[in-house]
C-alpha cells in the first residue's frame, strides 16, 4: 500500500516537473521572439534611414579611395633615376669593360724573349688558342703569393724507417 501511495507521488511529481519544464520553454520561447520582433523593428527604422543608392555611392566612393591609395604605394614603390637601364643591360655593359680592360692590360704586357734553338716539335705545333672567361685578374689575385713549401726530406726518410719496421 506504502509502494502504491509513492508511486502515485512520484508520478504526480514527474507530471509537475514537466509541467515546469513546459513553461520555461514557452517563456524563454516567448522572450526570443519579443526580441526578435524589437530586432526586426531596429533593422526596418536603419533601413529607412540608409537609401541603397546612397549605400552605393559611398561603396564607389571608398573603393575610389582605394584605388587612388594603392597607386600612391606603386608610385612611392618605385626606384629613384634610370628606370631604362636593365639589369642584364649593366651586366653586358660590365663585362664589356672588363674584356676592354684586359686587352689592354695584355696589349701593356712585355714581350718574353724566345730562344733561336727552336725543336721541330715546337716549330711543327700549332699556337693553342686560348679563350679567357670570367675575369682572370680575380683568380690570379686568389693564388698564393709565397712558394709553396715541400715536405723535409728529414720527415719523408723517417716516414719510411717507420714503414719499414711495420713492414708495410
Amino acid at each position: 500500500m506504502f509502494e502504491k501511495r509513492l508511486n502515485q507521488l512520484y508520478g504526480q511529481r514527474e507530471n509537475v516537473e514537466r509541467l515546469i519544464n513546459a513553461m520555461e520553454t514557452v517563456a524563454f520561447n516567448k522572450a526570443n521572439i519579443e526580441k526578435l520582433k524589437k530586432g526586426k523593428e531596429a533593422l526596418a527604422q536603419t533601413i529607412e534611414e540608409v537609401d541603397v543608392d546612397k549605400v552605393n555611392e559611398l561603396m564607389d566612393d571608398v573603393n575610389e579611395q582605394v584605388a587612388m591609395a594603392d597607386e600612391i604605394g606603386e608610385a612611392m614603390a618605385q626606384t629613384l633615376g634610370n628606370d631604362d637601364i636593365e639589369e642584364e643591360d649593366l651586366e653586358k655593359e660590365l663585362e664589356e669593360l672588363q674584356n676592354e680592360e684586359m686587352e689592354a692590360e695584355m696589349l701593356q704586357a712585355p714581350e718574353v724573349p724566345v730562344s733561336e734553338q727552336k725543336s721541330e716539335k715546337v716549330e711543327q705545333k700549332q699556337p693553342a688558342i686560348v679563350e679567357v672567361k670570367g675575369d682572370l685578374l680575380a683568380e690570379l689575385a686568389s693564388a698564393p703569393s709565397a712558394p709553396v713549401s715541400k715536405p723535409e726530406v728529414k720527415q719523408n726518410k723517417e716516414l719510411e724507417a717507420i714503414t719499414a719496421g711495420l713492414g708495410i
